[in-house]
């Protein structure tokens, strides 16, 4: 049944999509549906599509890079990742960044990137988003002592959503 709803929201958004490739949301969507449906290739495809009409949106630039990254292309996500933050320092770009330092061994300028997101922004709220991006630095001696600097999340209006980036 699952498999069914994203089926119907794939073509949903595809048709939403040709119509008006001008509304990232439905990008965001399309390549989402993919990643639930297992088809991380499928959704590279469509947020790469999504990009060529918005170029540098960093819904898209985002959820790429960490589709990338789902793909084991850490090299290709890292790259997503630094020219995203050379736009804008985006606490969610450089987790991403810390990521891929981690898995390629470089736990030095891994603990460097998780720094910079902390002084960013990033925050206790941030982690739960990203929780399966943290996994491969929770192996660092330094992790327990970062964690422990993330800020809980100042207060927000009520009608605030994610920091993250979402596509409007």
């Amino acid at each position: 049944k699952r498999q069914g709803h994203h089926d119907v929201s794939e073509t949903q958004t595809g048709r939403l999509t040709r119509l008006y490739p001008e509304f990232v949301p439905g990008w965001v969507t399309r390549g989402e549906n993919r990643v639930a449906r297992g088809d991380v290739a499928g959704a590279i495809e469509a947020f790469r599509e999504g990009l060529s009409h918005h170029p540098g949106e960093s819904a898209l630039v985002y959820r790429l890079a960490v589709a990338e990254l789902d793909q084991g292309n850490f090299d290709e996500a890292e790259s997503l990742a630094r020219e995203a933050l050379e736009e804008a320092d985006e606490p969610y770009f450089r987790v991403i960044v810390a990521t891929c330092r981690a898995l390629a061994g470089d736990d030095v300028a891994a603990v460097r990137e998780l720094e910079r997101a902390i002084l960013d922004g990033y925050e206790r709220r941030d982690v739960l988003e990203t929780e399966r991006l943290l996994e491969p630095l929770r192996r660092l001696e330094e992790f327990p002592r970062m964690l422990a600097l993330i800020p809980e999340p100042s207060p927000a209006p009520a009608d605030a959503g994610s920091d993250q980036p979402s596509g409007t």
